[in-house]
């Protein structure tokens, strides 16, 4: 393909130039950027649900408007980009809002461990009165040696 002859081409450039080889070529148009600063400015305004409501939108508008680039294409692009024809105009964030509403309220813990950063990821959904729930995130660090999830049979 031209694509893989071009993209040859620049990463023989570069490491020849500059001893650096790359893995990928991301292009995004203004537009992305625009998009991505406005979702940033109202974060501190939002709740989780509305953060994943309004990035499930931003990353819809970026694959119908291909305004990002990725070469070679990541697998997750590939299935995004196939998940949106496959949606035929139905929104991600309507998705999302349905698969919420029949899930029940939950707390759950997921531990993903390896040698040099063990991480606890809890996740808490609570249904309440009000038009969403409450969704609450927490990412910590785990002290590997404080916490010997073999000994426990936890992985």
């Amino acid at each position: 393909r031209n694509l893989d002859v071009l993209f040859n081409r620049i990463q023989s450039f570069i490491q020849k130039d500059h001893g650096i080889k790359i893995s990928c070529i991301r292009l995004l148009k203004k537009r992305t950027i625009d998009l991505i600063n406005s979702h940033c400015e109202r974060l501190t305004k939002s709740t989780y649900y509305e953060f994943i409501q309004s990035l499930l939108d931003i990353i819809q508008i970026l694959l119908e408007q291909e305004l990002i680039f990725i070469y070679p294409e990541p697998n997750i692009l590939r299935f995004l980009k196939s998940s949106v024809a496959l949606l035929d105009g139905i929104k991600f964030s309507k998705v999302f809002e349905f698969i919420e509403s029949v899930i029940p309220s939950f707390n759950a813990s997921f531990i993903v461990n390896s040698n040099n950063l063990p991480i606890l990821l809890k996740i808490k959904k609570e249904n309440t009165k009000s038009l969403h729930p409450e969704i609450e995130l927490s990412l910590n660090l785990l002290e590997s040696k404080k916490y010997n999830f073999h000994e426990h049979k936890i992985i």
